[in-house]
C-alpha cells in the first residue's frame, strides 16, 4: 500500500500506562530503588519536557491509562465487554504544557489487573477516531509503557486482527517494560506471566516488522537514557534576500551588474537555556479559567494526603482546557530609576554629556515651545507624585527621594559604549549619523585570498544565487569563478533591509570568499561572508620565540636556559603523541581506535543546565540537582588507556624541564603585627619560654616557675612592671636578599620571568610590581614584599640600557623604604640596601652609576630618627646618623 505524503513534523504520540497494582512494586534500578509506576512517570515526564522545550506546534502527545480504577472509553460506553478499566484522554492528544506534565504525577495504581491487549486495541481505536477524519496526515506512534506483570488473555485471532489494524492505520509501535532484558530471555526470578506476555509481546513486534512497519521494544532504563540524553538542536536558518551588487547603480546604471542572491546563517552560538522557558503563568481572565464540576471543586471533593483530587472525582478535562491552559515565556518589564550618585537627573542627556548645568535647561531641549509657567507646574507635579510616591517628610522624604526615583522612558537618551565611555547621541543628532545606503551586498573592492585569519572573526553566513532566477545563477557562477582563478576575494558592504520605520541598519563591512569544489560527487559553488571587526577590537601581543634568544649585545642564541632543548623537546614531542586520542582505544581486534568524537560531543554547560532546569521543573519539591547524564560526562575524563600511556612522557617532560611543585605559602606576619598580638589584653598568662627565651625557661623547673601576674604585681623591689613594656625577644631576622641567577656567559635574568622565582622571595614581575608588592604588604608578607622589590631592582638596573630606567628603580626603593619603616621592618631595608650597594659597585655590574642616583636621592638606610614604628620603647633596628651618612660616602 502506497503511504500518502506526510506534512513534515505532524507527529501524534499516544502513550498508553499501566496502571495495574504491580506498578507499585519497588525495583533496583541505576538511580536507586525505585517503583515501577515512579521510573515509567520518569520517563513519561522526560518526554513530554522535551517536547515542551521544543515548542512545536505540530508535536501532539496524550496519555491513557489502563488497569485503572476507572473506566473511561468509547467501547466501553457502547458496553462493549472485555474494555473495562481503561480511562483514555488523561490527557487529551493535545500540544504538551507545563500543565500537562505536572498532571502525570497525577498518575496512581490500582488494585486492578490491566488486560494489555485490550488497551492496545483500545488505544489504537481512540487514534483512528480522533485523526481518522482529519485532513492533515500524522505520524502516529503508539508507546506502550508496562511491566508486563499483569495476566492478558493473548486470543491469536484477536493478535492477528490487532497487527492488521495497526498496519492499516499506519500506527508505529514502541513498547517500553519495566526491567526487561533483552539478553537474558530466560530468568528464573521472573515470573510466569511477565515472560508470557513478554514473549507474546516481542512475537508481535517481529511480525511488524517483516511486514515492513515501524516497531520496537526496549527496557525503560534504556528508553529513559535515551529519553534524557542531551538532543541538539539543529537550526534551520531562514533565507534573506538580497542583492549582490558590482558597480554604481545610481551613477552608472548601465554598467552595472545586480545579482539576485540568497543569505542564510552558516555558525551560530548556542546559548545556556533559560529558566523562563519553563515558567508558567497563571491564566487570570475569566475566559482563561479551565472549567470543573460543582463535585468536583466543591467543599465535599474527596482527596487524597496530599490534597490533590483522588481520580474517580476528577473531571474530564477538555481539549479547550489545555489550550487555555498553554505555556508562555515570561516577557521583561522595563522600569528606570534615577541613581543617587550624582545631583543631576541621571537618565537626561546632561548626565553624560555635561554641559547643561540643571534640570530646567535639559526640559527645554526636549520641549522648547514650553514657557516658564509650563515648567513650574511640572516640577510641582513632579514633586507632588515623590511625595505620593516616596511617603513622609522632611530629610527622611528627601534622601529617599533623591536615592532612587522611576522616570519616563522617553525622558532617555540613547547612548554608545566606546571602552569605558559613554557617548549619548540624541535622536537628531542620529539622524545626521546616518549613512544612507541601499539595501544589499555592494562590492567596493578586490583583495587577494591570503587574509589575516584574525579577522574572520564574525558570524559566518551562505551566500548563493536565488534558485527562481536562471539569470542570476549564470552571473553569480561567473563572479566567483573569476574570484577562485584570480585567488582574490572581495570587499563587500552589506547593509540588511529596512525596518518598519523606513529606517535602514548600519552597514557592515565584510569579506565575500568564493566556495568552489565537489562533495559526494555533487559539484557546489557558494560565497561565505564573515564581517569584519573594527581595528579597536583587535589586540596584537608578540611573544617571545622559543627557538632563538637576543642578547644584550645583539647577538642570537639558540642555547640558552629559558629555550628548550633538544631533549626537552624530544620528551615533549613523545607526550604528545601519547596524547593523541584517535588512537587512545583498542578495539576487539586489538587494533587502535579513536576514542573522541566532535559530531558525539556535548557542552556540559549548556546541555547538563538544561537538564537542572527540566528536573527541578518536574520535581518542585526536591533540592537536589540531578546527575550528569554520561553522554554529557563521557568526554570530560579521558580513558585510562590514555593516561597510562601517557604518563611514561609526562614523567619525562617533568624531570626534563625541572617542574616541581610549588608547596603552600605560609601566612607571615609583619614584627609590628606579631608585637601586637603578644600584647593583647587577653593573652594575660604569657609562657617563660617567650620571655625569658628558650634555655632559661629550661632551666625553670614549673615547681618554683612565678606567673606573669605575680611578676607584673610585685611591689617588693618598689616598683611595678608596666605589661606595655614586656615583649618577646624577637628570634625573626630577615635573610640577606640573594642576587638573581645569572648565566654562565653573564647574561641577566629574563625581565619577564617574575623577580625573585629564584631565591624564595615572591614573585613580582615589572608589569605590576606595585600592585604585587601593595598585595604581599595587606597580606602582612612585608619582609618578603621588600626582598622581591630590591630583587626585581637589582635586575631592572643590571638591563637598564643608558639609564633609561633609573628613574622606575628609584620610585621601588622610595616604595620600599616608606613601607619598611612605617610596617617596622628597618632591619630588612638596611640589610636589601647594603647587599644592593654591594652588588652595584661590584667590578663588571656595568651600571655602577646608579648608586650616585641612590645618594643624591638620599635612598640609604634607615636611622632611629625616620623609625616610625618605636613600639613602647622597644630599640629601633635603625642606624644612627653617622652610620648613614658614612653608608652613602
Amino acid at each position: 500500500m502506497e503511504r500518502e505524503p506526510e506534512r513534515a513534523g505532524r507527529n501524534v504520540t499516544l502513550f498508553l500506562v499501566d496502571c495495574s497494582s504491580s506498578m507499585a512494586n519497588k525495583h533496583d534500578f541505576p538511580e536507586g530503588r525505585i517503583s515501577s509506576r515512579d521510573y515509567a512517570i520518569r520517563f513519561l515526564a522526560a518526554r513530554f519536557t522535551s517536547k515542551i522545550l521544543k515548542g512545536l506546534k505540530t508535536e501532539h502527545l496524550g496519555v491513557t491509562l489502563f488497569g485503572s480504577d476507572k473506566t473511561s472509553n468509547v467501547l466501553a460506553d457502547e458496553n462493549v465487554e472485555g474494555y473495562e478499566n481503561i480511562r483514555t484522554n488523561f490527557i487529551p492528544i493535545s500540544q504538551p504544557t507545563l500543565e500537562s506534565s505536572e498532571r502525570l504525577q497525577r498518575i496512581r495504581t490500582s488494585d486492578m489487573c490491566g488486560d494489555i491487549l485490550s488497551a492496545l486495541a483500545c488505544a489504537l481505536y481512540q487514534l483512528q477516531s480522533e485523526l481518522g477524519k482529519s485532513r492533515v496526515a500524522y505520524r502516529k506512534t503508539l508507546v506502550l509503557v508496562t511491566d508486563a506483570e499483569s495476566k492478558t488473555m493473548w486470543d491469536p485471532e484477536d493478535v492477528e486482527k490487532l497487527l492488521v489494524e495497526l498496519g492499516t492505520a499506519e500506527v508505529e509501535l514502541s513498547i517500553v517494560i519495566v526491567g526487561y532484558d533483552p539478553q537474558q530471555a530466560r530468568r528464573e526470578h521472573v515470573s510466569s506471566d511477565k515472560a508470557t506476555n513478554e514473549r507474546e509481546l516481542r512475537k508481535m513486534v517481529s511480525k511488524l516488522r517483516k511486514a515492513g512497519q515501524p516497531a520496537v521494544i526496549t527496557s525503560a532504563s534504556a528508553a529513559l537514557s535515551t529519553a534524557e540524553a542531551p538532543q541538539l538542536k539543529l537550526p534551520n536558518s531562514a533565507p534573506m534576500y538580497t542583492t549582490i551588487t558590482l558597480g554604481h547603480a545610481e551613477l552608472f546604471p548601465d554598467s552595472t551588474i545586480t545579482i539576485k542572491a540568497v543569505f542564510k546563517k552558516a555558525v551560530t552560538k548556542a546559548n545556556p537555556m533559560t529558566k523562563k522557558k519553563m515558567s508558567k503563568i497563571v491564566p487570570s481572565g475569566p475566559s482563561q479559567q479551565p472549567k470543573t464540576s460543582p463535585r468536583a471543586s466543591g467543599s465535599h471533593a474527596k482527596r487524597d494526603a496530599d490534597g490533590m483530587l483522588l481520580d474517580e472525582e476528577e473531571p474530564r478535562p477538555s481539549r479547550s482546557q489545555y489550550i487555555a491552559n498553554r505555556t508562555y515565556e515570561v516577557q521583561p518589564e522595563r522600569i528606570y530609576y534615577r541613581v543617587a550618585d550624582t545631583k543631576e537627573f541621571v537618565p537626561l542627556p546632561e548626565l553624560l554629556n555635561r554641559d547643561l548645568q540643571d534640570e530646567r535647561s535639559t526640559k527645554r531641549k526636549f520641549d522648547e515651545g514650553a514657557d516658564s509657567a509650563d515648567e513650574d507646574e511640572m516640577d510641582r507635579s513632579r514633586a507632588m507624585d515623590a511625595d505620593e510616591y516616596y511617603g513622609g517628610n522632611g530629610a527622611d522624604r528627601a534622601s529617599r527621594f533623591n536615592a532612587e526615583r522611576e522616570v519616563r522612558p522617553e525622558d532617555l537618551v540613547k547612548a554608545y559604549k566606546y571602552g569605558a565611555t559613554l557617548v549619548p547621541l540624541a535622536d537628531f543628532d542620529e539622524i545626521k549619523t546616518d549613512l544612507n545606503f541601499q539595501p544589499g551586498l555592494q562590492v567596493i573592492s578586490f583583495t587577494k585570498a591570503s587574509i589575516a585569519l584574525e579577522t574572520l572573526l564574525g558570524d559566518v553566513y551562505y551566500v548563493h544565487a536565488h534558485q527562481d532566477s536562471p539569470p542570476s545563477q549564470v552571473m553569480f557562477s561567473a563572479f566567483i569563478h573569476a574570484m577562485h582563478e584570480r585567488q582574490a576575494v572581495a570587499l563587500t558592504r552589506y547593509v540588511g533591509k529596512r525596518g518598519a520605520a523606513g529606517k535602514a541598519p548600519d552597514a557592515k563591512l565584510g569579506y565575500l570568499i568564493p566556495r568552489i569544489g565537489k562533495h559526494w560527487n555533487e559539484d557546489y559553488q557558494y560565497c561565505i561572508w564573515v564581517q569584519l571587526p573594527f581595528s579597536e577590537d583587535i589586540r596584537m601581543y608578540e611573544m617571545d620565540s622559543i627557538e632563538y634568544y637576543h642578547k644584550k649585545d645583539g647577538s642570537i642564541n639558540h642555547e640558552h636556559r629559558n629555550l628548550p632543548g633538544k631533549e626537552l623537546m624530544e620528551n615533549m614531542d613523545a607526550w604528545v603523541d601519547a596524547m593523541d586520542m584517535s588512537t587512545a582505544t583498542v578495539d576487539a581486534d586489538g587494533n587502535y581506535a579513536p576514542w573522541f568524537d566532535v559530531h558525539d560531543s556535548y557542552n556540559p554547560a549548556i546541555h547538563h543546565l538544561k537538564n537542572s532546569i527540566v528536573y527541578r521543573a518536574n520535581n518542585p519539591e526536591d533540592t537536589s540537582l540531578p546527575e550528569i547524564h554520561p553522554e554529557i560526562s563521557k568526554y570530560l575524563q579521558p580513558t585510562q588507556f590514555l593516561q597510562d600511556r601517557a604518563k611514561p612522557s609526562a614523567e619525562a617532560v617533568k624531570a626534563t624541564a625541572g617542574v616541581k611543585r610549588l608547596p603552600p605559602k605560609a601566612q607571615k606576619g609583619s614584627k609590628a603585627a606579631r608585637a601586637k598580638k603578644q600584647l593583647a589584653p587577653q593573652q594575660e598568662e604569657l609562657q617563660f619560654d617567650k620571655i625569658l627565651g628558650k634555655a632559661q625557661s629550661q632551666s625553670e623547673t614549673p615547681a618554683n616557675r612565678p606567673s606573669v601576674s605575680s611578676l607584673l604585681n610585685d611591689t617588693s623591689n618598689g616598683r611595678k612592671y608596666d605589661s606595655d613594656v614586656l615583649t618577646t625577644p624577637s628570634t625573626y631576622r630577615p635573610a640577606e636578599a640573594k642576587a638573581p641567577n645569572a648565566d654562565l656567559d653573564g647574561d641577566t635574568e629574563d625581565e619577564d620571568e617574575p623577580a625573585g622565582s629564584h631565591q624564595g622571595t615572591p614573585a613580582l614581575r615589572p608589569a605590576t610590581a606595585i600592585d604585587d608588592f601593595n598585595s604581599l604588604v595587606k597580606t602582612n608578607d612585608v619582609k618578603e614584599a621588600i626582598e622581591g622589590m630590591f630583587a626585581l631592582v637589582h635586575t631592572i638596573v643590571k638591563a637598564s640600557f643608558g639609564g633609561n630606567r633609573y628613574e622606575q628603580a628609584r620610585k621601588y626603593i622610595t616604595l620600599a623604604r616608606v613601607t619598611a619603616s612605617e610596617e617596622d621592618e628597618v632591619s630588612t631595608y638596611n640589610d636589601s640596601i647594603r647587599d644592593l650597594k654591594t652588588r652595584i659597585l661590584t667590578q663588571g655590574f656595568g651600571n655602577q652609576d646608579f648608586w650616585q642616583q641612590i645618594r643624591s636621592h638620599k635612598l640609604g638606610l634607615i636611622t632611629i630618627e625616620e623609625d616610625k614604628n618605636l613600639l613602647g620603647g622597644q630599640p629601633s633596628d635603625g642606624v644612627s646618623d653617622s652610620e648613614a651618612a658614612e653608608f652613602l660616602s
